[in-house]
């Protein structure tokens, strides 16, 4: 009878990858000697120095009230999305879209709604 071992995952805190990653860059030896070192898998060390060479997203280096902009330009930029594919696949689209821009120059420029 074969006892299957449960495995446990190792967790490390973020300051001990922050040193490792610097150490691992630093160090003259490879990436595996320096993660044998410190008595942690290869492939864990490799994807930590892969993500401390990605450059940092735009969600951290944006402000609060520039998030909030973006979030909702986002959203309209969805529903107007939306719009477009129901205008796409409607069989009069092209007439409702003229007279939904003939009311808007109607009331914004009555002397410019004969342009269209």
């Amino acid at each position: 009878m074969i006892f299957m071992q449960k495995l446990t995952r190792r967790t490390y805190t973020e300051t001990f990858g922050a040193e490792a990653v610097t150490l691992a860059q630093s160090s003259n030896e490879g990436v595996a000697a320096v993660a044998r070192s410190l008595g942690m898998d290869v492939t864990t060390l490799r994807t930590w120095l892969h993500r401390a060479q990605q450059p940092s997203s735009d969600s951290e280096t944006l402000t609060p009230s520039e998030k909030k902009e973006l979030a909702q330009l986002r959203r309209e930029v969805s529903v107007l999305k939306m719009e477009r594919e129901i205008l796409k696949n409607h069989p009069e689209a092209s007439e409702l879209l003229n007279q939904k821009l003939l009311t808007c120059y109607q009331r914004f420029c009555p002397e410019g709604a004969t342009i269209c």
